[in-house]
């Protein structure tokens, strides 16, 4: 098994649970527990020897000792039940368990799953569907994903609930103090994002007014907005322009509005905007890539707006 290379690019391309099958049968049924002979022996009725092996190591379910090989004693003790969907499941444990790209895989593509009419079904995003094929077909061969051609969608069983919980608080885990070391980046870049629109802003009306550009945010976050500048018009005039800055990342430019700052930008119309700014990996502020969204109640949350929204928040309260 050593010196194998398995390309971890497409992580369970060529691992099929059938394979993993029959080489745990052979290891736990051998009495020469060999590298050289198990692999002879399995080439005799499976394929993908070296990635199976590989995949099974990876994840601790197997290991190799001086040139022989051995199942670890939890999975030989549910081997020895004969249940195929105890085992199924202990596999993907031991996968949730491991620090593998496996791991991380199995995560992303459960991690996709939404509730819709009551049934967890896959979210497709076409720019990575194709590339979860795999995890995904291995994932349907342990009965855990299922297609309905109905519907033509995938879903999770729901005999596997269970499962996806178990994926969720694995690779969901957010300890206090990482929480407040998030809040607290996040804070920095936000006020970084507002220091550099607030320079933008000075340069862009001028020395005359740069004087009147104030950043609210400082004395009042409850504004629902974040600086007030202005706009020029004709003949040396101005109209109010109210700025909410909202750092973002990624094509997308996902942010987040709060019912406050909502509420607001109905109220105030054209005369408010967004302003976002996309912010690299290193906290560094791409102002040459600044994205303005006038009337920023309308052009998001209008009925032809081009923004996506998501909801996914509920307030609750004892009613008196």
């Amino acid at each position: 098994m050593k010196g194998s290379s398995v390309n971890d690019m497409d992580a369970f391309q060529g691992i099929q649970w059938r394979n993993i099958r029959e080489f745990l049968r052979l290891v736990l049924q051998s009495t020469l527990t060999s590298g050289q002979h198990i692999g002879r022996r399995y080439r005799e009725q499976a394929t993908n020897y070296e990635k199976t092996v590989h995949f099974l190591r990876r994840v601790g379910v197997v290991k190799e000792v001086e040139g022989h090989i051995s199942v670890s004693p939890e999975w030989e003790e549910n081997a020895a039940q004969g249940n195929e969907k105890a085992l199924q499941l202990r596999l993907l444990s031991h996968v949730l368990q491991s620090r593998t790209i496996f791991r991380r895989e199995v995560c992303d593509y459960i991690r996709r799953f939404r509730v819709v009419e009551g049934e967890l079904v896959y979210c497709r995003d076409y720019r990575t569907h194709a590339s979860k094929s795999f995890v995904r077909n291995f994932l349907m061969e342990c009965g855990i994903v299922e297609y309905c051609a109905e519907s033509d969608r995938y879903r999770l069983c729901r005999d596997y609930l269970p499962f996806y919980i178990e994926v969720r608080d694995r690779c969901r885990q957010l300890s206090p103090s990482v929480l407040r070391g998030n809040i607290e980046d996040r804070e920095a870049i936000g006020w970084a994002a507002e220091e550099t629109v607030l320079s933008y802003e000075r340069n862009r009306v001028g020395p005359d007014f740069a004087h009147l550009v104030d950043q609210v945010s400082r004395r009042n976050v409850a504004a629902g907005y974040d600086i007030r500048s202005l706009t020029l018009l004709d003949q040396g005039s101005t109209i109010p322009r109210y700025i909410e800055v909202k750092a973002v990342s990624g094509a997308a430019l996902t942010f987040y509005w709060t019912p406050n700052e909502i509420k607001v930008a109905s109220l105030l119309g054209q005369g408010y905007y967004l302003y976002l700014v996309p912010v690299t990996g290193h906290g560094q502020c791409c102002i040459d890539r600044l994205r303005i969204v006038q009337d920023a109640y309308k052009a998001v949350l209008g009925p032809e707006a081009e923004w996506q929204v998501r909801e996914g928040v509920v307030c609750c309260s004892l009613k008196e």
